[in-house]
């Protein structure tokens, strides 16, 4: 059986996307929480709201989201990405597939 030529070619937008981010964009975000402190506990309790954060060990990006204690629906999400983490210029999503490529090439698996 003859060998298949991989095409071993990266996404143009991968560019300077740190390993990082990579690994968290093939596998997902490995996050821990992030408690907020005493004094912001309690000025959001009296506006009826809780926070829940959340830090990606492996990338650190940091969530926050803003929860409605009478619904505990989320009202507000921010997200906080580190360098290196983005696509440059908004040239949209990168597939989950274009990471793991690029993970397997940087490293050399294949």
């Amino acid at each position: 059986m003859a060998r298949q030529r991989l095409d071993l070619g990266l996404d143009d937008r991968i560019g300077d996307m740190s390993d990082d981010a990579i690994y968290c964009r093939t596998y997902g975000h490995t996050n821990m929480p992030r408690p907020s402190g005493r004094a912001r506990r309690a000025e959001l309790r009296q506006q009826g709201l809780a926070e829940s954060g959340l830090v990606c060990q492996v990338c650190g990006r940091d969530r926050t989201d803003l929860i409605d204690l009478s619904t505990w629906e989320v009202v507000s999400s921010s997200t906080t990405y580190p360098e290196g983490y983005l696509i440059k210029g908004g040239q949209g999503r990168l597939p989950r597939a274009a990471a793991r490529k690029a993970m397997f090439v940087r490293r050399n698996w294949v």
